[in-house]
């Protein structure tokens, strides 16, 4: 059973502490934004993104869990759904038993804000049912928490 499949099921997981955050049935994850990276801001604020918001602590879905069913987000390939398609059907069974949909279609969002898997996220994604693609709304996919001075 993967980390994350353990935190859905423990609301108290020690993993909560280190960048992750429960919100509703679905795990966040911290995105680590580059300082000098000037034009992941710039798309932020020209995505509708305030200042403050753009420079504040941002989290992306990473998990959830609807009924018997775990969910995941696709966000470090161009187009997922054509890298599970040209795998074999016998090796797709063995490293994704549990995968049955796969959203189709590109990653909507500019190539400095393809996000990167971690080894957590792809142990869960080998457990997922279903993979989604990020919202094409960026305001709709990431979560903000701007930080208290």
């Amino acid at each position: 059973m993967s980390t994350l499949i353990e935190m859905l099921n423990n609301k108290n997981h020690s993993n909560f502490n280190y960048g992750y955050k429960l919100i509703e049935d679905t795990i966040y994850q911290r995105v680590y934004m580059h300082m000098h990276n000037r034009s992941q801001y710039l798309w932020l604020e020209n995505n509708g993104f305030t200042y403050e918001q753009a420079r504040g602590h941002i989290y992306r879905p990473v998990a959830r869990k609807e009924t018997n069913e775990f969910i995941g987000w696709a966000c470090s390939r161009a187009n997922p759904s054509v890298f599970f398609l040209s795998m074999e059907d016998s090796v797709r069974k063995i490293y994704y038993p549990n995968l049955y949909w796969v959203e189709r279609g590109l990653y909507p969002y500019p190539k400095q804000f393809k996000l990167s898997t971690s080894w957590q996220e792809e142990q869960y994604h080998r457990e997922c049912h279903r993979l989604l693609l990020p919202n094409e709304n960026p305001l709709h996919f990431f979560h903000i928490e701007i930080p208290v001075e």
